[in-house]
Protein backbone atom coordinates (compact mmCIF):
# COMPACT_ATOMS: atom_id res chain seq x y z
CA UNK A 1 0.00 0.00 0.00
CA UNK A 2 1.34 3.38 -0.78
CA UNK A 3 0.26 6.36 1.55
CA UNK A 4 -0.28 8.59 -1.73
CA UNK A 5 -1.07 8.35 -5.77
CA UNK A 6 1.58 10.24 -6.53
CA UNK A 7 3.92 7.64 -4.28
CA UNK A 8 2.61 4.74 -6.51
CA UNK A 9 2.97 6.24 -9.15
CA UNK A 10 6.71 7.37 -8.44
CA UNK A 11 6.95 3.58 -7.82
CA UNK A 12 5.83 2.23 -11.30
CA UNK A 13 7.93 5.01 -13.05
CA UNK A 14 10.99 3.42 -11.91
CA UNK A 15 10.46 0.02 -13.49
CA UNK A 16 11.23 -2.08 -10.52
CA UNK A 17 8.14 -3.47 -10.08
CA UNK A 18 6.49 -5.51 -13.41
CA UNK A 19 6.85 -4.73 -16.75
CA UNK A 20 5.68 -0.81 -16.37
CA UNK A 21 8.17 2.29 -16.32
CA UNK A 22 7.59 6.04 -16.87
CA UNK A 23 7.98 5.56 -20.89
CA UNK A 24 4.57 3.61 -20.79
CA UNK A 25 3.23 5.56 -17.61
CA UNK A 26 3.80 8.74 -20.58
CA UNK A 27 2.46 6.84 -23.32
CA UNK A 28 -0.76 5.81 -21.72
CA UNK A 29 -1.16 9.55 -20.07
CA UNK A 30 -0.88 10.73 -24.12
CA UNK A 31 -3.48 8.05 -25.09
CA UNK A 32 -6.35 8.91 -22.80
CA UNK A 33 -8.97 11.26 -24.64
CA UNK A 34 -8.55 13.99 -22.24
CA UNK A 35 -5.06 14.59 -22.84
CA UNK A 36 -4.97 17.85 -23.98
CA UNK A 37 -6.40 18.95 -20.37
CA UNK A 38 -2.69 17.84 -18.68
CA UNK A 39 -0.15 17.38 -21.25
CA UNK A 40 1.40 20.58 -23.40
CA UNK A 41 0.23 19.55 -26.90
CA UNK A 42 3.79 20.56 -28.22
CA UNK A 43 5.00 17.15 -26.20
CA UNK A 44 2.00 14.71 -27.22
CA UNK A 45 3.43 13.54 -29.91
CA UNK A 46 6.88 12.36 -28.26
CA UNK A 47 5.21 10.48 -25.24
CA UNK A 48 3.47 8.89 -27.93
CA UNK A 49 6.48 7.76 -30.08
CA UNK A 50 8.76 6.61 -27.05
CA UNK A 51 7.05 7.71 -23.73
CA UNK A 52 10.10 9.82 -23.78
CA UNK A 53 11.07 14.20 -23.96
CA UNK A 54 14.02 15.77 -24.48
CA UNK A 55 15.83 16.72 -21.08
CA UNK A 56 14.51 18.72 -18.96
CA UNK A 57 11.06 19.30 -20.84
CA UNK A 58 8.05 20.01 -18.75
CA UNK A 59 5.35 18.16 -20.74
CA UNK A 60 2.22 17.55 -18.43
CA UNK A 61 0.26 20.33 -16.55
CA UNK A 62 -2.16 20.93 -14.42
CA UNK A 63 -5.46 21.12 -15.26
CA UNK A 64 -6.91 23.61 -12.72
CA UNK A 65 -3.93 26.29 -12.41
CA UNK A 66 -1.78 25.42 -15.45
CA UNK A 67 1.87 24.67 -13.38
CA UNK A 68 4.12 22.49 -15.70
CA UNK A 69 6.05 18.97 -14.57
CA UNK A 70 8.45 16.90 -16.10
CA UNK A 71 6.61 13.74 -14.86
CA UNK A 72 3.53 12.09 -14.52
CA UNK A 73 3.85 11.32 -10.67
CA UNK A 74 4.76 14.93 -10.57
CA UNK A 75 1.40 16.13 -11.35
CA UNK A 76 -0.33 13.35 -9.65
CA UNK A 77 1.61 14.89 -6.41
CA UNK A 78 0.96 18.46 -6.85
CA UNK A 79 -2.72 17.48 -7.34
CA UNK A 80 -2.32 15.93 -3.88
CA UNK A 81 -0.42 19.06 -2.31
CA UNK A 82 -2.58 22.15 -0.89
CA UNK A 83 -0.94 24.29 -4.05
CA UNK A 84 -4.16 23.59 -6.35
CA UNK A 85 -7.49 23.20 -5.58
CA UNK A 86 -7.67 20.14 -8.51
CA UNK A 87 -8.73 16.78 -6.92
CA UNK A 88 -7.74 13.50 -8.32
CA UNK A 89 -11.03 11.66 -8.64
CA UNK A 90 -12.66 14.61 -10.86
CA UNK A 91 -12.25 16.06 -14.20
CA UNK A 92 -9.50 14.77 -16.71
CA UNK A 93 -7.44 13.84 -13.59
CA UNK A 94 -10.22 11.52 -12.63
CA UNK A 95 -10.97 10.38 -16.09
CA UNK A 96 -6.89 10.00 -16.21
CA UNK A 97 -6.87 7.54 -13.08
CA UNK A 98 -9.58 5.36 -14.54
CA UNK A 99 -7.84 5.10 -17.64
CA UNK A 100 -4.71 4.26 -16.24
CA UNK A 101 -6.76 1.29 -13.91
CA UNK A 102 -8.44 0.03 -16.80
CA UNK A 103 -5.28 -0.22 -18.77
CA UNK A 104 -2.80 -1.34 -16.39
CA UNK A 105 -5.44 -4.01 -14.57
Amino acid sequence: MFKTYGGMIIHLERGTCGDIDSTDLNKLAAECYRWDQFIDADYRDELLDDGDTLYEATPFMCPTCDAAMSKLSSLFQHIESDSCAQTLDEGAIGQLRRFLRSRLG
